[in-house]
C-alpha cells in the first residue's frame, strides 16, 4: 500500500505541474499554476499522514490509523468547489481572488505536512 500511495502521489504531482505549465486555450474548465501549489500542499499533507495515528475522527479508520481514502475525498471535493466557482465567475478580479485562496489552502496543507513529518 506504501509504494501504491508514493507512486500515486508523485504521479499526481508531476501529472498537475504539466498542466500547470502548458499554455491553454481558455475554455470552462482549465487547470493553473494555482491548481498545481493546491495539490502539491494536499498530497503531501496526504503522504506525511500515512499509516500513523490520527486524532480527527473524520479521517481515521477503526483502528485509529489515518484513512487516506476519506482524506483525499475531502481534498477532491473541496477542490470541486473552487473549480465550480471559478466556472461560476468570469471576471479576472473573482477568478484572482479565487485562486489566492487555492494558494493558501495549499501552503496551509503543506505547512500541515512539514508538522507532521
Amino acid at each position: 500500500m506504501n509504494r501504491y500511495a508514493n507512486a500515486l502521489i508523485v504521479t499526481f504531482l508531476l501529472v498537475t505541474s504539466a498542466l500547470a505549465q502548458s499554455p491553454q486555450p481558455e475554455r470552462r474548465f482549465r487547470l493553473d499554476w494555482a491548481d498545481g501549489v493546491y495539490w502539491s500542499g494536499a498530497t503531501c499533507d496526504l503522504g506525511s499522514s500515512i499509516g500513523k495515528r490520527e486524532a480527527n475522527p473524520l479521517w481515521r479508520d477503526n483502528d485509529g490509523i489515518f484513512s487516506p481514502g476519506k482524506n483525499f475525498a475531502f481534498k477532491a471535493g473541496f477542490f470541486g468547489a473552487f473549480k465550480g466557482l471559478e466556472a461560476h465567475y468570469r471576471s479576472p478580479k473573482e477568478r484572482r481572488i479565487i485562486r489566492w485562496v487555492k494558494v493558501g489552502a495549499g501552503i496551509a496543507y503543506g505547512i500541515i505536512s512539514v508538522h507532521n513529518f
